[in-house]
C-alpha cells in the first residue's frame, strides 16, 4: 500500500518538473474527461493531459475513485513543503459543470507572486485533479485566463 502511494505521490510530482526537463509540442490533441480539443494557439503541449502558455499552465491528473479521499491533499501539502511562504485558502468551482472543490495557493519566489487552483472533483464519472498555474490572482472568473475558463468556473 505505501509503494503504490509513493509511486502516485511520484507521479504527481512529476508534473512540477521545468518545462525544458519533457518534449513539448504545439500542435498537440489535448484529451480532458471524454472530450477532446487542439492545444490552444500560442500554448505547447507536454502530454495530452497538460499544456503551457504565457500566463499560465493547466495539468490534470486521472485518478480512481478511493484516491480522492487522499491524494488531492497530498499534492497540496507537496506543494506547501516546495516553497517558504505559502497561503491557502479553500475554493469551491464547477469543473467542465461538474461541482468540484480545491485551494487556491499563494506562493513567492524570486520575490514574485505566484498562484495555483489546485482543484478536484469526479467529472463525467472520472475523478481528476487539475493544477493550474498563473502569474494573476484570480479574484473572479473574469480574470481566469480564457484557456483556464475552458477547464473551470470560480462560484462567485
Amino acid at each position: 500500500m505505501v509503494k503504490m502511494m509513493a509511486k502516485k505521490v511520484l507521479l504527481v510530482l512529476l508534473c512540477l518538473l521545468p518545462p525544458g526537463m519533457r518534449a513539448q509540442q504545439t500542435n498537440l490533441e489535448l484529451s480532458f474527461c471524454d472530450s477532446t480539443w487542439s492545444t490552444p494557439e500560442g500554448c505547447t503541449a507536454r502530454s495530452p493531459y497538460e499544456f503551457f502558455c504565457p500566463e499560465g499552465s493547466v495539468q490534470w491528473l486521472y485518478m480512481k475513485p478511493d484516491m480522492l479521499s487522499y491524494l488531492p491533499m497530498q499534492f497540496v501539502r507537496d506543494l506547501e513543503g516546495k516553497w517558504k511562504k505559502v497561503q491557502k485558502k479553500s475554493i469551491r468551482c464547477t469543473v467542465q459543470g461538474f461541482p468540484a472543490e480545491g485551494f487556491l495557493i499563494t506562493y513567492t519566489e524570486e520575490k514574485q507572486e505566484y498562484y495555483k487552483l489546485v482543484v478536484w472533483g469526479t467529472v463525467r464519472k472520472q475523478p481528476v485533479l487539475l493544477n493550474i498555474g498563473m502569474a494573476q490572482k484570480p479574484v473572479n472568473n473574469a480574470a481566469l485566463s480564457p484557456f483556464v475558463r475552458d477547464f473551470m468556473l470560480l462560484e462567485e
